[in-house]
């Protein structure tokens, strides 16, 4: 059919009706080598989450902790940007604990908090609904069916929404 493979290949010497010849076996190896490769993935996430767990339950200090978090996302998904919020379902409203961009800290405490937008717009009303975290590749496009969309420049100073702000490409 056409379908590259991978194939493990043994040859061996052999004598084929008084002659001499090489027999070639290939064994098609591609579906072992895929449960190898996720084997290792879900090796390397158990470690992965091992470490963080050690990491994090070193300190009951917030702020030492989201820090903690960014770096560790920081070192294992290419990310420019970073927002960790809490959500208060009673109020319905998102509070940004910390944000990076490019790599810097942002001063979140004149943030507003933001409501919960309706189904189907916000970034972060979309992860709280769905209690799954998500990696947005192209920050810009995403956000731009967002009901509220607050810019802010590598400084922390807030920007007008459509003026020349650097370009975010992976925000997790």
């Amino acid at each position: 059919n056409g379908e590259i493979i991978d194939v493990d290949i043994t040859r061996a010497c052999v004598n084929f009706e008084g002659k001499k010849a090489i027999l070639i076996l290939a064994e098609d190896v591609t579906e072992r080598l895929k449960s190898e490769r996720s084997f290792k993935k879900k090796k390397s996430d158990i470690e992965l989450l091992y470490k963080a767990g050690k990491e994090l339950s070193g300190t009951l200090d917030l702020h030492k902790i989201l820090d903690k978090i960014y770096r560790i996302v920081k070192e294992n998904l290419q990310c420019d940007s970073m927002i960790i919020s809490s959500y208060n379902n009673k109020e319905k409203e998102i509070k940004c604990l910390a944000a990076w961009q490019e790599d810097v800290k942002q001063d979140v405490s004149k943030l507003p908090p933001l409501n919960l937008a309706p189904k189907g717009l916000g970034i972060q009303s979309e992860i709280i609904r769905t209690r799954k975290a998500k990696i947005v590749k192209d920050y810009e496009r995403y956000t731009k069916n967002c009901l509220t969309r607050l810019d802010y420049n590598k400084h922390g100073e807030e920007v007008p929404l459509g003026s020349k702000t650097p370009k975010v490409n992976n925000s997790a």
